[in-house]
């Protein structure tokens, strides 16, 4: 009875399509997350952040706004859940405008 397998490739032809596979993947990938980084606004400059120091005054229109300090510290969950981190921030908040 005659084997109707086929026959493996021989080793040189085996180690010659692994070192085509992992450089075309590598292409495959870029060439369909470039497009995709692109359109979701990935490659835009970021906009500058106003930089101030803790204790100048930041106006914000309505309100002007002055940090003292921030940390992270543990505090009470609303529902009882236990303590969680928190951005804990002291500040001034000055409102110019005429009603409150």
């Amino acid at each position: 009875m005659q084997s109707t397998a086929p026959v493996p490739p021989e080793p040189e032809q085996r180690a010659a399509v692994r070192r085509w596979v992992v450089p075309l993947a590598v292409l495959g990938v870029l060439v369909v997350l470039v497009p995709v980084v692109w359109v979701a606004g990935g490659f835009k400059a970021t906009p500058k952040q106003p930089a101030k120091k803790a204790g100048e005054r930041l106006d914000l229109g309505l309100f002007s706004v002055t940090v003292h300090d921030v940390r992270i510290g543990l505090a009470d969950d609303a529902f009882g859940s236990g303590k969680k981190r928190y951005l804990i921030m002291r500040m001034r908040v000055l409102n110019k405008g005429k009603e409150t």
